[in-house]
């Protein structure tokens, strides 16, 4: 009986270990499971984070070579097309030429009365190297030069060319790329991105004139787009008209008298042969002396002779120390004040298309 009893409580033993070890099992195999789907959602997570941070590969002005941002910088200055609108520039040249990079001098409408050798020209030149040292892009490739030379002897890229109803955005490169593009990119490189597959029809109108008077402006920019299965055109035309600007219209400008050397300018030593001309004698103030007999005295032209003279000058005289004791009249002649012709800004009409 004892044995009976025996032989049942080992056989009640190993049972309950079983159990318990089949307990056991179950809850390791549970915790395990738990810890790999716990593992696998935060690979997942991680996964996300890498995702959403990863570093884009892009390609920029002034290399050709694709890359992350993370290898260098460059010093890259984007306008977009609603940047140079909100500044009120009226073509791509205005808001070029209004760079703190721009430190040049060039030659273009501005440039006097004669414009210098390329006249409809207009160009920008940064870091006061030379228009000739600046490459110009048009998404991304080279565009034609300049018919003519600049000071005639460079090559350029006439910017007045490109209309600003065409332009998405322009980015400037201000530093040195002549290894990548070449010996005319030391100065820089000037990207101009233009509108692609547009769909509507956009049209914009402008006039303007300055306060002082002179130099009224007007512009009309037409944008358009034709998108098919396996075409897209875009179109694009600027029509730009300004008036001169000349120093008869700045009261400041209007006569040589406005000059650092005041007033009665004329009176000096260039007016001499008037004098002599007209009283028939040299006269200063140490001497006078009888001009020989040959010596023609000065004769009225009359205001009749000067216009048919053709010379467009005017019927005037000069009056030396006006309103002063020593006032003196040199009587009527032919000519003019050439300060107040003089052009501060040239008068200027474009029309150019993008196809």
């Amino acid at each position: 009986m004892r044995n009976i009893n025996k032989l049942s409580s080992s056989i009640r033993a190993a049972l309950m270990l079983g159990a318990l070890s089949s307990v056991n099992a179950y809850a390791f195999a549970e915790e395990e499971s738990a810890v790999e789907v716990e593992q696998v959602q935060s690979q997942e997570q991680d996964e996300d984070v890498i995702g959403e941070d990863e570093i884009e590969v892009v390609e920029v002005t002034g290399s050709r070579i694709k890359a992350n941002t993370l290898e260098g910088v460059s010093p890259v200055t984007i306008i977009s097309a609603d940047d140079m609108v909100k500044k009120g520039f009226a073509t791509a040249y205005d808001a070029l030429k209004d760079l703190t990079a721009n430190t040049g001098t060039t030659q273009g409408a501005e440039m006097a009365a004669s414009g210098g050798f390329t006249p409809n020209a207009q160009t920008v030149s940064l870091r006061g190297l030379g228009n000739n040292q600046v490459l110009v892009l048009v998404n991304g490739r080279r565009i034609a030069d300049y018919p003519s030379p600049y000071n005639g002897a460079s090559n350029f890229v006439n910017l007045s060319s490109i209309p600003m109803a065409a332009v998405a955005s322009i980015e400037i490169l201000t530093a040195g790329a002549s290894a990548i593009y070449g010996s005319d990119a030391v100065a820089g490189v000037m990207n101009i991105k233009t509108k692609r597959n547009l769909e509507d029809t956009t049209f914009s109108a402008k006039v303007g004139t300055t306060t002082e008077g002179g130099g009224d402006e007007g512009r009309f920019q037409l944008a358009t787009g034709v998108n098919g299965d396996d075409y897209t055109v875009t179109f694009a035309l600027e029509y730009h008209k300004q008036d001169p600007i000349f120093s008869a219209d700045r009261d400041f400008m209007d006569s040589v008298d406005d000059g650092p050397a005041g007033h009665n300018y004329l009176d000096r030593g260039i007016v001499i042969v008037d004098e002599m001309v007209r009283l028939g004698y040299y006269q200063d103030d140490e001497e006078t002396e009888d001009i020989d007999e040959g010596w023609t005295l000065y004769r009225d032209p009359t205001e009749q002779r000067c216009q048919i003279s053709g010379s467009g000058y005017e019927y005037t005289n000069r009056v030396m120390n006006e309103g002063e004791e020593d006032e003196l009249d040199y009587g009527y002649y032919c000519g003019t004040d050439l300060s107040g012709t003089r052009s501060i800004r040239n008068e200027r009409e474009t029309i150019s298309t993008y196809l």
